[in-house]
């Protein structure tokens, strides 16, 4: 063999090298494992369990912080390593391995553009904007792209006549110039905007407190996507990531100011019911008849949990509030009887009716009853919602009191400093702030000018306190007493308002949540799948080849080795699917050893010595090794390109197995092998029992293509009639939506909690044709539910998200007759001591309309491209269409043979067969697979061909060639097989359909390659040549070479 020096020394430094990698990761064990340690200690004594696991996870990552730039091992010579060096060497897991968030942000651009009109009001521009903002959702195109098309639709008037007047553009935009230079210009103060968002929110997130955040910017489409891992409060996450910081101090309108006005507008809405009653006019509800509402109303709900619950003293709320008028109904008004009724709050209101207050309040019937008042009152709501007496959730209503103004005369510029305190006024924590010299005189003047009354302290249009001032504020000092129930909120708000105010408020359009629990049950689920599978790959090639079986062990256990190492040292990011990708790997890494064990077999048979068959063997597999691999790569390489997320990584981990696997089976393998011929030891390559398992059958494959042309073309036919007539069961990703993982005590009926969630959905009174399309289905065992709905997808404009996952706690409360509180079951952790038929979430995901098109775009151009690349590789590889018109057939096959299965079997079999990004994966890793096993027969065609063309017809030639890799075709299938088996099994739920849509495509993909491919071949070619073309010469090997 030559290089074998060579090869020794690459081996032996690839082995360093990686062993390496595994020596770090016992000084960065000992590092977290003392964070741990100090982390349990500091929270020993904290009696609640949500908080204790808050807090600890808190001092841990305070703990890693503090060594992060500290030497914590050293190697004398070498290098010195602090943890943070540490940490980027070693294989992280993903979120869905332990637990955490993942979101994408899109950055709203539309206040920027207004800001840079000079506040235009022109209708034809705001219309504009707001078809702009909507058509985002379901477009590629970034937003001012969008508003520059939908602007040229809808006005005949130059972009130049609004812009120029804008201070910041003033360098760029005059009245002369066209619609593309305004576009222009605007697009490069938004990309600035962006970027400027994105450094803030990352100094903010580096304050958050998780170990090895993600941040990353995708400038092409403006929006921000950020991992945390081990994150176990979403709720908080959610509101640290969204909250722009634009910080206001205003004064209030006494409910005594307004309440006259808004006892007339309910009055005149309740005359305008009257006579469209009378005159038969069945239009529905209030709520429901109401116009939209403007985009700041989603902020107006506010991201609101249940959990942080008061109490209503029912003395506050008006005798009369009972009245049914449309307004009254909605919004239950504080009136002042007397003095000591005043009150800054005007009302409240249950959190699902803020959208149909809001549109009241901003009818034109509103701004009529308000009159003159109209101009100084701006409605807002109180940032936290609170249970009623009576059981309800309720939130307070407020009226800012602005004299006409858009913006406060104090604002978050002025503040220099902010801290977490106690509160000076009762239980929890508050966030004291500091103002600069102009921010004290503006704040002394409005305390003196409200002594006796209440000013609002109001972050992103939310009140977040409401003090009553008793006497004038000198020094510049204050404190926000928002209802802090733990320092951790307290913290949270300061860090915001010291790091600044957000140029544009980033919304998040795609989430993730994954509950430590379900992270821990999917870590071990992967692992021991890997290790069945591990085990079953050695046994099946010890019992079946003898002592080359050693060697392909041998080389299996240095190429887990390799992956591992390498993964380690590119600080990969390991998921579910990047574990199904190594389980994958392992499977098809017996593929090379199989095809020279199979032609070393071949020449023995042959008579040829063991030696020469040796050699023979591995030179005359060379050829198929490579074609079978580069194809893979190339499909890796697609997958990798337009993957997104885990979909990335187990594209990266195939890449990595691909070329350690035959790293290993063929070069370490020929090492070994040839130190047992220098010492002249024979290696068996067949047990007793295995000696001629299917060797050479002699069946005529050729002669039966008709008849499995004929059982495809059935098969696909009623696939085919199922995609169209009854599609497929669509993941959250593709789709758009959310969806939640439930986990219950005992084993679910889903059929009767399917019929809770669209009870409790229904009472939202909104949105009602996707009530009853809610998908609710057993995931991972009996006692988990996992529902996937599109149910409020389209609304924008409330607070969805919180509406969503309360309704759900509603239905799961129903069908289980619990009373755990909301707080517990959204902390995604069994309660300690809990009742039993306790329920809690244990994961959630939402996806946008943008980010499910974005996937299914990219799934469209993988499969385009991995097709249109194999094609053209396979036509240069072979010289001839036909092989290039074969693959093709027999991929489309398998992939249209894959689709049909899960359409025609979708809620018919026991586990999900969602079309989601897993399954595209295992789509894009069938065409590898298959092309991989049709190439190996396409090169042995090609080989015997050209031996024998003079003396037997092509179809002899075929079937000759066929034969002879039969063997090899169904050992590798069936070695493959029997890993994505385990995966399957013992996979757990989240790659279930995934390892499924593995199992018939390596079965198919077997088939397809005999009789499909082949048959395409020869029914393409007739009775010409094909093998008189110059051919690719194979890389030999050259055993009589000096050796290096």
């Amino acid at each position: 063999m030559q290089g074998k020096a060579l090869i020794k020394f690459f081996t032996g430094v690839a082995l360093l090298v990686v062993a390496y990698q595994f020596l770090l990761w016992f000084p960065t064990n000992s590092v977290e494992s003392n964070a741990s340690q100090y982390a349990a200690a500091a929270v020993a004594q904290e009696a609640d369990s949500n908080i204790k696991e808050e807090r600890r996870d808190s001092f841990r990552n305070a703990y890693l912080d503090s060594v992060s730039n500290k030497t914590v091992f050293s190697i004398p010579f070498v290098k010195e390593y602090n943890y943070q060096e540490l940490k980027q060497q070693q294989i992280a897991w993903g979120l869905d391995l332990q637990g955490g968030m993942s979101v994408v942000m899109q950055v709203d651009l539309k206040e920027l553009i207004i800001a840079l009109s000079g506040d235009s009001r022109n209708p034809e521009f705001l219309k504009s904007l707001d078809e702009a903002k909507t058509a985002q959702q379901s477009a590629q195109t970034d937003y001012v792209t969008l508003f520059g098309e939908r602007y040229a639709a809808n006005s005949d008037r130059p972009l130049a006549r609004l812009f120029s007047v804008s201070e910041r553009l003033k360098d760029e935009v005059t009245i002369e110039s066209t619609d593309a230079q305004v576009l222009a210009a605007i697009r490069k103060i938004a990309g600035e905007t962006v970027e400027s968002t994105y450094n803030l929110l990352k100094q903010r997130i580096d304050r958050f407190g998780v170990a090895q955040p993600i941040v990353s910017l995708d400038k092409s489409t403006d929006r921000i996507t950020v991992e945390l891992p081990g994150v176990r409060n979403p709720k908080r996450a959610r509101k640290y990531l969204q909250a722009t910081a634009n910080l206001e101090f205003w004064e209030l309108h006494q409910n005594v100011d307004i309440q006259n006005e808004l006892i007339a507008l309910n009055e005149t809405l309740k005359e305008q019911k009257k006579l469209a009653e009378t005159l038969n006019d069945t239009t529905s509800a209030p709520v429901e008849e109401t116009p939209e509402t403007t985009s700041d109303s989603s902020d107006l709900a506010g991201d609101s949990t249940l959990s942080d619950l008061g109490d209503l003293d029912n003395g506050d709320l008006a005798a009369d509030s009972v009245d049914m008028g449309p307004l009254f109904t909605l919004l239950q008004p504080v009136i002042a009887r007397s003095n000591a009724d005043r009150s800054g709050v005007i009302g409240y209101a249950e959190l699902a009716n803020v959208p149909g207050v809001e549109a009241i309040l901003k009818s034109e019937d509103a701004k009529k009853a308000l009159g003159g008042k109209a101009r100084s009152v701006r409605f807002v709501w109180d940032a936290k919602s609170f249970e009623g007496t009576d059981g309800k959730n309720y939130i307070a209503l407020y009226a800012l009191n602005t004299k006409g103004r858009k913006n406060s005369k104090l604002s978050g510029e002025r503040v220099i400093q902010s801290y977490p305190t106690p509160n000076p006024t009762g239980r929890g924590f508050a966030v004291s702030l500091s103002m600069d010299q102009e921010g004290a005189r503006v704040w002394k003047k409005m305390t003196t000018d409200n002594v006796g009354r209440q000013v609002a302290v109001v972050l992103d249009n939310k009140v977040y306190s409401a003090p009553n001032v008793n006497e004038p504020i000198p020094n510049g000092n204050t404190s926000i007493s928002g209802g802090f129930d733990n320092v951790t909120e307290a913290k949270d708000l300061a860090n915001i308002l010291s790091i600044g105010k957000l140029p544009a408020k980033p919304e998040i359009i795609e989430e993730a949540v994954v509950g430590p629990s379900l992270g821990a049950a999917t870590v071990s689920a992967g692992i021991w799948s890997l290790v069945g599978g591990f085990v079953l790959v050695l046994l099946y090639m010890l019992g079946y080849y003898a002592m080359a079986g050693v060697i392909a062990v041998i080389a299996l256990f240095l190429n887990v080795f390799f992956i591992f190492g390498s993964l380690a040292s590119f600080g990969t990011v390991l998921t579910l699917p990047g574990i199904a990708g190594i389980v994958l790997t392992i499977g098809m890494a017996v593929d090379a050893n199989v095809i020279i064990f199979e032609r070393i077999r071949e020449e023995l048979r042959g008579g040829e010595g063991w030696k020469e068959a040796i050699t023979k063997g591995f030179s005359h597999s060379y050829s198929a090794i490579l074609d079978a691999n580069i194809t893979t790569l190339i499909v890796a390489g697609i997958l990798y390109n337009f993957g997104l997320g885990p979909i990335k990584g187990f594209a990266t981990v195939l890449i990595i197995g691909v070329v350690c696997s035959v790293f290993s089976a063929v070069l370490i393998g020929r090492m070994l092998f040839d130190s047992y011929m220098e010492k002249n030891k024979e290696v068996t390559v067949w047990a007793n029992w295995s000696k001629n398992v299917l060797a050479n059958p002699g069946i005529n494959f050729v002669s039966k293509r008709k008849m499995a042309y004929a059982i495809s073309g059935v098969v696909l036919t009623l696939g085919i009639i199922s995609i169209v007539s009854t599609g497929f069961e669509l993941g959250v990703d593709l789709q758009g939506g959310r969806s939640y993982t439930v986990q219950f005590a005992g084993d679910v009926d889903v059929t009767a909690f399917k019929k809770e969630i669209e009870t409790s959905f229904a009472t939202v009174g909104l949105d009602e044709e996707n009530v009853n399309k809610t998908v609710v289905r057993e995931f991972s065992k009996s006692t988990q539910a996992k529902i996937t709905t599109s149910f409020l997808q389209k609304n924008t404009e409330i607070n969805a998200d919180s509406i969503i996952l309360f309704k759900v706690y509603e239905a799961a409360k129903a069908y289980s007759s619990n009373d755990i509180s909301y707080a517990n079951f959204a902390a995604g952790e069994p309660v300690e001591g809990g009742a039993a038929g306790a329920f809690y979430l244990s994961a959630s995901s939402k996806v946008g309309p943008t980010i499910a098109d974005d996937i299914r775009n990219s799934a469209g151009w993988a499969a385009g491209l991995s097709l249109i690349f194999i094609f053209l590789y396979i036509f240069l590889r072979f010289n001839r269409w036909q092989y290039s018109a074969g693959a093709l057939a027999a991929l489309v096959h398998d992939v249209l043979f894959v689709l049909s299965i899960f359409s025609i079997f979708k809620g018919i079999l026991p586990f999900s067969l969602e079309i989601d990004q897993a399954f595209i994966a295992a789509i894009l890793t069938v065409i590898g697979y298959s092309i991989n096993d049709t190439v190996v027969v396409f090169d042995r065609i090609r080989e015997v061909g050209r031996d024998m063309q003079d003396k037997a017809s092509f179809e002899e030639i075929v079937n000759i060639a066929v034969n002879n890799t039969i063997s090899r075709t169904c050992i590798t299938s069936l070695t493959t097989l029997l890993v994505v088996l385990i995966l399957f099994l013992f996979g757990g739920s989240g790659i279930s359909g995934f390892a499924f849509a593995l199992l018939i495509g390596i079965l198919v993909g077997t088939y397809s390659s005999i009789f499909i491919a082949t048959p395409v071949v020869v029914d393409t070619t007739g009775n010409s040549n094909i093998f008189d073309a110059p051919v690719v010469e194979e890389v030999v090997a050259e055993e009589d070479a000096p050796e290096a």
